[in-house]
């Protein structure tokens, strides 16, 4: 862990963004929202909760518990997007899909991670229905019975 401040992590997301175009986005004033990157007044509870959830961090990562060395940088439709390495392996899977990465490349970065959680999201409901046709399925296959 790397011992950053919470306005030098806001800072890092918000990116080649302004402070005015961020806090237009999440409902807050540009100066109340440069006060939190200046590290004059910490977020409140549900404030580091918004910040997390517009940038698609964790909490711990905003506070310092956790580091975000393990983010990719990938280029979409001419635009940078920052993911983490759970999204990209994701985004590496709906490559493979070329009429979904046509979606891609011509979307904004909140509407590549807004396909990237449908996916996600999509998957979990296909597995819950495969074990909803066989509960008694653990995912493994069985012991050869003994004679």
């Amino acid at each position: 862990m790397t011992n950053t401040t919470i306005g030098q992590r806001l800072k890092k997301l918000r990116g080649k963004r302004t402070q005015n175009e961020v806090s237009i986005k999440l409902g807050l004033s540009r100066g109340r929202y440069a006060h939190y990157e200046n590290d004059r007044v910490e977020p409140d509870i549900p404030t580091i909760k918004k910040l997390a959830t517009f940038y698609n961090v964790s909490t711990d990562y905003l506070l310092g518990y956790e580091d975000m060395d393990d983010t990719y940088e990938v280029t979409v439709a001419g635009k940078e997007v920052n993911l983490s390495s759970e999204e990209y392996l994701v985004f590496e899977e709906i490559k493979k899909h070329p009429i979904m990465f046509n979606d891609l490349q011509t979307n904004t970065e909140k509407k590549v991670k807004e396909l990237i959680r449908m996916w996600e999201y999509t998957k979990k409901v296909r597995e819950d229905y495969e074990a909803e046709l066989d509960p008694d399925d653990d995912g493994m296959d069985p012991l050869p019975e003994r004679d």
